[in-house]
């Protein structure tokens, strides 16, 4: 489990990415749940009863970011996907040598004395269990590339983003899918990956340049569910609520605010006056889009050269923030649909993926598909 990715929640509650639980801590447990049904205004409730809901609303973004854009399924899936792709190959190992502990320790003290078949095997399993890790770890977190690349096992950012993508479309196509009536074939992609090593393309080869973004899928989960927080508190109080009010609360320290202060320097714009300005809209709008790639699922795979600028979260949150600095109109002033569907229109557009619309459509005729 990523303990700084759950855990970086504010101790007053928790989203657990692997078990989909959302907890809060008792004292606000309790709180709400004495609360008798019905719809009210959050006007009618006392600080700690509001205090108590924000805490909820914060955690339950995090279980809709996980279960309900397209990174985050994919994240949610990294440790099952680990398991499919290497089960064979396990089993086939422990009917050759038996049950042996840990694998890394039989590579290094025993790899020579393998019969080559077993140690065929063990090769598969550590190299597809370490890229589907590289693969979680550089959308969470890219910051943390150093200790990525220093691994062994790393081969290129480019060939850990392809695994990871094709084995959990892999593992969802054998679980509900196998004949591929509406997820992507992903076993013709390896000739497009191969093709992209050959060629030496930038991403796609050993030893080739690294290049990472500022921010990872991390900070664009806690970004977006902290401000959307902050814009419930703001609006519960009646707009009495600062921005120092918060930062005195502990709301607005770096891994909540990163996302947004790079948002605020690539589209070159000060600190709004409130949480709910538009310029905080757009940056929660930008947040959605960053974690709904199209490329690979819901749709094929089409364009490799560009699939580590489309498919990474955090690469994408700086191009479409580029895309807005080029469009200084573009701002969510009233939150309607016809202001999401424009400019998030134009920024996939931009990027050559499909729409959220187009996206929309497509999961939804997945039933009379299939």
């Amino acid at each position: 489990m990523d303990q700084d990715f759950y855990r970086l929640a504010e101790l007053r509650g928790e989203y657990n990415f692997q078990h989909f639980v959302v907890r809060l801590r008792a004292d606000l447990f309790r709180a709400l749940n004495e609360l008798s049904d019905g719809s009210r205004s959050a006007l009618d409730h006392d600080s700690t009863t509001m205090s108590a809901f924000a805490s909820y609303f914060h955690e339950t973004l995090h279980w809709w970011q996980l279960i309900g854009t397209t990174s985050g399924l994919l994240l949610s899936c990294a440790s099952p996907a680990k398991m499919h792709a290497s089960l064979r190959h396990l089993r086939s190992l422990l009917a050759q040598i038996g049950p042996k502990k840990s694998l890394l320790s039989l590579e290094r003290l025993a790899y020579g004395q393998l019969p080559a078949e077993a140690a065929h095997h063990l090769n598969i399993i550590l190299n597809n269990w370490h890229d589907l890790e590289f693969n979680r770890q550089i959308l969470l977190n890219p910051l943390r590339i150093q200790t990525i690349t220093s691994n062994p096992y790393f081969d290129c950012v480019g060939h850990s983003l392809f695994i990871g993508l094709a084995n959990t479309v892999l593992m969802l196509a054998a679980t509900v899918d196998p004949e591929f009536e509406v997820l992507p074939n992903v076993k013709p992609w390896e000739e497009g990956s191969s093709d992209m090593r050959s060629r030496k393309v930038d991403g796609f080869y050993f030893g080739s340049p690294i290049g990472i973004p500022p921010i990872g899928a991390l900070h664009i989960f806690e970004g977006q569910a902290r401000f959307s927080q902050m814009q419930y508190l703001f609006l519960a109080t009646g707009g009495t609520q600062s921005w120092d009010d918060f930062r005195k609360m502990g709301m607005l320290t770096e891994v909540y605010t990163k996302a947004f202060e790079l948002f605020l320097d690539l589209i070159r714009e000060a600190w709004p006056p409130t949480p709910t300005s538009p310029d905080v809209n757009l940056f929660l709008l930008v947040c959605d889009l960053a974690l709904n790639p199209s490329d690979g699922y819901p749709f094929d795979l089409r364009h490799f050269e560009s699939f580590i600028i489309s498919d990474d979260p955090g690469h994408r949150f700086c191009w479409f923030c580029g895309q807005l600095r080029k469009n200084k109109h573009f701002r969510i002033q009233r939150c309607s649909k016809d202001e999401y569907t424009e400019i998030s229109t134009v920024l996939f557009l931009s990027l050559g993926c499909a729409t959220p619309v187009e996206i929309s459509r497509e999961l939804a005729s997945w039933p009379s598909r299939s």
